[in-house]
């Protein structure tokens, strides 16, 4: 504050006096008194803690040379407003992520605020902000931090709005919808793949599980990929195999089994398809490996055996060439007539009697299958034709390789797509031996046979025209 007094040569001191809002006719005692130099002064007064109008009174008691003299109630005032609050935006963390507690609110400044600060958080797609899902009201003590902790339940923007009613010496302030957005992420789980069980011997079956860490209730499945000791950079899966999640959690239910000839490291991946709130992720090829054994023997050096039965994957047509080609279910036992029929086998019925012929004693465990579901009565058995197909892995280079076939009627042979050979109508009295050799190679093979019921009857079933197909064989590595 600034002021003059007109005086000569003054002996004496000017008081000041200040009178606040709630003193207008400035009887009261003065908010502030002071003596002040003349005959012109600077002085600072101040904070005023009251808004409103402020008067200020200057009085001199005089000396020799000066009469008293005091300035009226009023001539002298100031207008005092109030403070300017405003917020500004708080998040902590920065990036949010769907599932985890995050800070929102504002910051709040102004001159010694008081009273109330709410703040109010909307969900994703409430843009006008009219229905809040969480909020509070805080008691408001100075200058500062206030926020509330909550935890998004969904991935998008949220927004939070603060409204602080301000108070006798601070204006009102507010932070209006969509003027602090929040965004949030979804959640990054971690992939916690185990194989099941960790070691396996050759003829075992292996099979994975996989948790999901730091999710947000996933949902959603998980693609289990398994690759043979050949294939160290995980580029063709042996076995692939679909598990939904549950609690966070997928296995495979039916796994890989191994066969003769499988020993090495196998490698398990997964991968995460993710859903709305979960990002997808997937594992490294080699993170998850399995050592596979078998005492006593040498996988570079084992030999490994095959014969029909009901473990070989039937299709409509070779698997992978097109698509016509559907999996069609595992083969079953068949047999002309209920003399000499193996347990489990379907019985065709066939008035004709009898069995069919073949010797199968190179072929042990062999039996005669067809596709599943064909009975004595299933019509239209000319013609109807099936792919018996399963895939088996080499641990080392293959030294030999033969499979001894017998058919009614007619059946082709292939390895790894390409035709080792065929034989024709009437094949089913004795087996008929192909060499393998030529086709196999180190690592995931697949070994498939084509049968196809010749005509006889139109359209007559199975029990007037009987189908089946009886193989087996050996293949020897190193």
């Amino acid at each position: 504050m600034f002021g003059s007094t007109f005086v000569y040569q003054p002996t004496q001191a000017v008081t000041l006096r200040v009178y606040d809002p709630s003193d207008p006719t400035c009887s009261r005692a003065p908010a502030l008194s002071r003596q002040v130099s003349v005959p012109t002064f600077q002085e600072v007064i101040g904070p005023f803690e009251m808004v409103g109008t402020w008067r200020f009174v200057m009085s001199y008691p005089g000396d020799a040379n000066n009469f008293p003299a005091a300035s009226a109630c009023g001539a002298y005032r100031l207008e005092v407003t109030k403070a300017s609050a405003f917020l500004t935006p708080l998040v902590s963390p920065l990036s949010a992520e769907v599932g985890k507690p995050a800070q929102v609110g504002a910051n709040l400044y102004g001159y010694r605020p008081s009273g109330s600060l709410t703040v109010r958080v909307f969900a994703p797609g409430d843009i006008s902000c009219s229905s809040a899902v969480q909020s509070r009201v805080f008691t408001v003590s100075g200058a500062g931090p206030y926020a509330l902790s909550f935890t998004p339940t969904t991935v998008g923007t949220w927004q939070v709005t603060a409204s602080y009613e301000g108070d006798d010496a601070n204006t009102a302030a507010a932070l209006s919808c969509a003027s602090h957005p929040v965004e949030v992420a979804t959640a990054l789980p971690t992939l916690v793949l185990e194989a099941t069980p960790a070691t396996a011997k050759q003829n075992s079956t292996l099979g994975a599980r996989l948790t999901l860490d730091g999710g947000f209730n996933p949902t959603g499945s998980v693609e289990f990929r398994l690759f043979d000791p050949q294939d160290t950079a995980c580029t063709t899966p042996t076995h692939v195999e679909t598990g939904a999640l549950s609690s966070g959690v997928a296995h495979t239910t039916t796994g890989f089994r191994l066969s003769n000839g499988s020993g090495g490291t196998w490698n398990w991946t997964a991968s995460y398809s993710g859903d709305p709130n979960n990002a997808p992720s997937s594992t490294a090829c080699g993170s998850v490996p399995v050592a596979v054994t078998d005492p006593g023997t040498d996988p570079a050096r084992a030999t490994y055996r095959f014969a029909s039965g009901t473990t070989w994957t039937v299709y409509s047509d070779y698997p992978g060439e097109g698509p016509a080609s559907t999996e069609l279910g595992t083969a079953q036992l068949v047999c002309l007539s209920a003399a000499g029929c193996p347990a489990g086998a379907t019985d065709y019925g066939s008035p004709f009697g009898g069995a069919w012929t073949s010797n199968l004693s190179s072929i042990p465990g062999a039996g005669w299958i067809w596709r599943p579901g064909v009975t004595g009565a299933t019509p239209n058995a000319d013609f109807d034709e099936a792919v018996f197909a399963t895939t088996f892995v080499l641990a080392g280079r293959p030294a030999s390789g033969w499979i001894d076939i017998a058919v009614d009627d007619s059946a082709e042979i292939r390895v790894n797509g390409e035709v080792v050979g065929s034989i024709g109508r009437g094949a089913y009295g004795s087996l008929t031996r192909f060499d393998l050799s030529a086709f196999l190679r180190p690592g995931h093979n697949t070994l498939a046979i084509k049968a196809t019921n010749g005509p006889w009857c139109g359209a007559c079933p199975f029990s007037q025209n009987p189908a089946g197909v009886v193989f087996g064989g050996t293949i020897a590595v190193g």
